[in-house]
């Protein structure tokens, strides 16, 4: 429910959503279910423009996707961090998180890796300007 209503801009349930699904998941342990609220967490507080609180609730779920030994998501996840971290003043570690994303998918040799390549060549560009969300699949 949680992305649903993120995806209709409706941050306010997004967010409340996300935390009954928090307080459902942890308990059951079910880690993946976790992560992808977290992201979706991120992604609820990156549209509100909360770059340090999006950062968090990403790396929380990036926690939780290593883990379990999602690579897929963990790669999924890791573009949006770079995005946030762009926008927040940080472009090294932004061109960081990026790097890390493409050596995963470049190893799972996944086609998303062509995505993050234009990524860090508008990053590292004499004029750089960062992507918009990179991507996001849901979940919360």
């Amino acid at each position: 429910m949680g992305w649903a209503h993120a995806q209709l801009c409706q941050y306010g349930p997004a967010l409340a959503h996300c935390g009954e699904a928090l307080a459902l998941l942890r308990p059951t342990g079910d880690r993946h279910g976790e992560a992808n609220t977290w992201d979706s967490l991120g992604f609820i507080h990156a549209q509100l423009g909360e770059h340090r609180e999006a950062i968090r609730c990403y790396g929380r779920a990036l926690r939780l996707y290593r883990r379990i030994s999602d690579r897929y998501d963990e790669a999924d996840t890791l573009p949006r961090l770079g995005v946030r971290r762009h926008a927040s003043g940080d472009p090294a570690g932004a061109v960081r998180t990026w790097r890390r994303a493409l050596g995963i998918l470049d190893d799972l040799g996944h086609p998303d890796s062509e995505r993050i390549r234009d990524l860090l060549t508008r990053a590292e560009s004499p004029d750089a300007g960062a992507a918009g969300d990179a991507g996001h699949t849901g979940g919360g």
